[in-house]
């Protein structure tokens, strides 16, 4: 049998025209953050388990945080399967942008009356997936970190 001549990298390089290259390392980008933000919505989901098997009351404002966190992450979702189809996804960036920062905003107020550990535990988790969420749609890191800490009503020192 013959040694084959294919070369991977010579093939991958004939493959992708260098228009397509660009968008591949944007996707890829993309991907690492949204893992970033499923990471972190695991997380969250234990320490809703936590709190649960307390048997301490739920506070209503941490549904409402988490269905917030929810819609961000179907916009994030939507945004990247536009962006691959070649469509236009920035309708859908703006919505979980807005949708993350709303999650923010909410699981903020739980903050302030001094809630068991759980519950502190899932504000920070929150925050986390929201900027992996706002990272993965395009936001610069450093703009997306004061977003959300100004969403979370964390001033800049």
């Amino acid at each position: 049998m013959r040694p084959s001549t294919w070369s991977p990298p010579e093939t991958l390089r004939l493959g992708l025209r260098r228009r397509h290259l660009g968008k591949l390392v944007d996707v890829e980008a993309t991907l690492r953050q949204l893992d970033y933000a499923a990471r972190n919505i695991r997380v969250l989901a234990r320490a809703g388990v936590t709190l649960t098997r307390r048997h301490t009351a739920t506070p209503p404002e941490l549904a409402a945080a988490i269905g917030a966190l929810t819609a961000a992450v179907r916009s994030a979702g939507e945004a990247l399967a536009r962006d691959l189809s070649g469509a236009d996804a920035d309708h859908h960036a703006h919505s979980a942008d807005a949708a993350a920062l709303k999650a923010v905003r909410i699981a903020a107020g739980l903050l302030r009356s001094d809630p068991p550990l759980p519950v502190t535990m899932i504000v920070g988790q929150i925050r986390a997936a929201a900027i992996d969420l706002l990272r993965g749609v395009g936001h610069d890191d450093v703009t997306v970190l004061d977003r959300v800490d100004e969403a979370l009503g964390l001033s800049r020192v």
